[in-house]
């Protein structure tokens, strides 16, 4: 008897479980579909001709013969002068800009974390935490200074036209981010002093120590801070547009969001497509990036003590 009601029992909590995640995948789905529907779109329409969005204006993919690759050909045209598309200068600034912004910010950052964590000098505790309470100023806070400054330094140099000038005022404002230095910082504490220790003893020195022993096992949290920082440079969208606006040569002078702003501004039905397109590149990006991060993203992060 009391077997069977244990089985009854048993039967009834694997009846609510079940209930309970087909609950679960349907709101999830229904919530899939929200944000994914934004997406959806982009993707459909970059695919459509000027008269097949003309002609069905609610429709979200294009319909038999309306199909193009035209938009997407934008990237690639040339003018008569050898001069190539603004749409093509802009994502080759913002890969080379991404990249290198990339690059810096983790030799910075993981240096820096370093130095917290195992290195003995006055004043750590204290600048570490002056760092980390700058999360809570609003970046738009420094936009009136490190503008004011872009143009002091660009004209009293006569480098404000450089396009290597321009780089450098997209690639290192925000370079050393509080944020990827506390991911950093929280994983380096996880790992076990004894090993550095032990390194130390031995006769290793702190540059040994650190390339041989600490990177390898940063490697995950070092993927997250990547995708941070890339996807954080790629999406800048402020800063790069007042300075995109002071360049006498715009076209050569700017990035994938300033182009995409100006794109979505003009209201014309022959310029939607292009637009849609330049969407979806700007998003190529982030989703290879995230495809070769995102596998040790979440190691990344369980090790540095955070919850996605």
């Amino acid at each position: 008897m009391k077997s069977d009601t244990l089985r009854l029992q048993t039967s009834k909590s694997e009846r609510e479980a079940k209930r309970n995640k087909i609950v679960s995948f349907i709101v999830l789905l229904v919530i899939c579909v929200f944000w994914l529907f934004p997406f959806i779109y982009v993707f459909g329409m970059s695919f459509r001709t000027v008269e097949d969005m003309a002609l069905y204006p609610t429709s979200i993919f294009p319909h038999a013969g309306g199909w193009t690759l035209e938009n997407y050909a934008s990237f690639f045209r040339v003018g008569e002068d050898g001069e190539l598309d603004v749409l093509i200068n802009a994502l080759i600034n913002s890969t080379v800009t991404a990249i290198l912004h990339v690059v810096i910010s983790l030799v910075i950052t993981v240096l820096a974390a370093y130095s917290f964590v195992f290195l003995r000098y006055k004043g750590r505790n204290f600048i570490y935490t002056l760092i980390i309470a700058s999360l809570a100023v609003p970046s738009v806070i420094g936009l009136a200074p490190m503008f004011s400054m872009y143009i002091s330094i660009g004209k009293g140099l006569n480098i404000f036209d450089h396009l290597i000038y321009f780089y450098i005022w997209l690639i290192f404002p925000g370079i050393a981010g509080a944020f990827n230095l506390m991911i950093m910082v929280n994983c380096f504490k996880a790992i076990p002093k004894d090993i550095v220790e032990s390194s130390r003893s031995d006769g290793a020195s702190e540059f040994a120590i650190f390339r041989r022993v600490i990177l390898p096992l940063a490697r995950s949290s070092m993927l997250v801070c990547v995708l941070f920082s890339f996807n954080g440079n790629w999406n800048n969208f402020m800063f790069p547009q007042l300075v995109v606006a002071m360049q006498s040569d715009q076209q050569a002078h700017t990035t994938i969001t300033v182009a995409l702003m100006s794109w979505i501004q003009n209201t014309d039905i022959e310029f939607r497509g292009i637009a849609m397109a330049t969407c979806v590149v700007s998003v190529v990006p982030m989703i290879i990036v995230y495809v070769f991060t995102q596998s040790k993203m979440i190691d990344g992060l369980a090790s540095t003590g955070m919850k996605g």
